[in-house]
């Protein structure tokens, strides 16, 4: 007896209302859950268990753990996939800071002091980096293991605690304005959006051993001069400039939440310039609203979020319209155009549901990380939780292995994460597809693997054919 399976997996497709008649969820995006309750707490703890404090930036390392600056509580949040019995749970623990106690000092652990972090990233090596917002300083936690223990050692890196201003020069020498977001390059430099100056910084990494000072410098923007001006260097303007991420070709893409636009900063082309030019992208200057479209004639209202994915598509969190935004680059002519598109939340209301597309609910969402498979991670703020989104799955259906009276299929993601699949099953390809409820999942692991048992039927063929509920 045999069994075929369809060479390209199905999945029922999801069609939801238009926002407002204007967001277009063609690809809309599910999100749940995975850590934290609406309850304000600086718990750890294990899933909807933990407690958050209005968290903000957030960050995703190599190994999938994630970290989250814990805006409310002045502390640095880890949180680590578990796989236990086939489910994965999301274990939060508190790394850096001591809850509920701001403070500014360096050293290990709770022994550290944060003001209000905001912006984080993560470099390939597993060091952490933070927009230590009041205290107008960029901080750098730096693990190490001792007796099978990872202990998070606090320096301050950049900047001065409470002294605010913009010059640039070596490490303790340079000066901050309220910096929000953080962000590193292929070679370990890091770039700052510098709220407060209306400026891009960058802080050029030691570059030989014994050094230790990081040199700041101003590559777009002027500071206390705020604007929408596009151009090179400090004849670009800004408003409030958030939150950076870069794409694999080394553009770098701001969200000005002032303005409510989506920018973008080209490195310069030759070795004697130091400009980068800035441009605008998406959204357009004083047109505050929610429509999707291309470029300019798509609206935002604080876009606070951003990370880019492998592909060169952007997505944003658009936070005064509690939704989740994707750019996309189509090219006409040689000229590129971004496409914005709304994938999940809904422009009319603000709450705390999980679901896809409009049917998923938060409450001024404010940074977005992704994994390397895609996945997007969110700091739902005011719900004081981390939520988790991915796209319609797409999988991987291996060779099946049978014996006289069952079949194992096993099957992996190739995009998208689901938790669950269901089995069906047809005499032919032309159907008709009826559920196996004979089937059972006997490995379930999200955004993983999954392996079907199916008792074999009497039939001489039996089609199979994979499906996300």
């Amino acid at each position: 007896m045999r069994v075929i399976l369809e060479s390209v997996a199905a999945f029922a497709l999801v069609f939801l209302p238009l926002a407002r008649g204007q967001a277009n969820y063609t690809v809309p995006y599910t999100f749940t859950t995975i850590a934290g309750d609406t309850e304000y707490g600086f718990d750890d703890g294990i899933g909807t268990d933990a407690r958050f404090a209005d968290p903000q930036g957030i960050a995703v390392d190599r190994g999938g753990n994630l970290y989250v600056a814990d805006h409310g509580s002045d502390a640095i949040r880890m949180i680590a996939p578990l796989l236990s019995g086939g489910q994965t749970n999301w274990v939060v623990t508190t790394i850096a800071g001591l809850p509920a106690t701001p403070g500014s000092a360096d050293g290990t652990g709770s022994a550290a002091r944060f003001s209000q972090p905001r912006g984080l990233a993560v470099d390939g090596a597993g060091n952490l980096f933070v927009a230590d917002f009041a205290n107008q300083t960029i901080r750098e936690i730096t693990p190490s293991v001792s007796a099978g223990q990872t202990n998070w050692l606090v320096t301050t890196i950049a900047g001065a605690p409470g002294q605010h201003g913009s010059a640039d020069g070596p490490g303790p020498q340079a000066r901050f304005s309220f910096p929000t977001g953080v962000t590193a390059d292929r070679l370990g430099n890091l770039y700052v959006a510098d709220e407060g100056n209306a400026t891009i910084r960058r802080l050029q990494m030691p570059s030989s051993a014994g050094q230790t000072n990081w040199m700041a410098s101003t590559i777009a923007g002027l500071a206390g001069q705020h604007g929408s001006t596009d151009g090179a260097g400090t004849n670009a303007r800004f408003f409030n400039p958030f939150q950076l991420a870069f794409d694999s070709a080394g553009n770098l893409y701001v969200t000005d939440y002032g303005s409510s636009t989506i920018r973008k900063l080209a490195p310069a082309q030759s070795a004697a310039s130091s400009n980068w030019v800035v441009s605008t992208i998406a959204g357009a200057v004083g047109n505050f609203g929610s429509d999707d479209g291309t470029g300019t004639n798509a609206q935002f209202l604080n876009p606070y979020g951003i990370a880019v994915d492998l592909g060169g598509v952007l997505f944003v969190v658009d936070s005064g319209n509690n939704t989740v935004r994707r750019l996309s680059q189509t090219v006409v002519a040689g000229i590129t155009n971004w496409i914005v598109s709304t994938i999940a939340g809904s422009a009319d209301f603000y709450g705390v549901s999980d679901g896809t597309g409009a049917n998923a609910l938060f409450d001024y969402p404010n940074e977005i990380a992704l994994d390397r498979a895609g996945t997007l991670y969110v700091t739902d703020t005011y719900n004081n939780t981390v939520r988790r989104g991915w796209s319609p799955p797409v999988i991987v259906l291996g060779v099946p292995s049978y014996t006289a009276s069952q079949v194992q299929i096993g099957f992996a993601l190739a995009a998208g994460s689901a938790a669950s699949f269901s089995l069906l099953n047809a005499p032919s390809l032309s159907g008709p597809w009826v559920t196996n409820t004979l089937a059972t999942l006997v490995t379930n692991l999200p955004g993983v693997s999954f392996t079907f048992t199916v008792p074999l039927s009497q039939n001489p063929a039996q089609f199979c054919r994979v499906q996300s509920p």
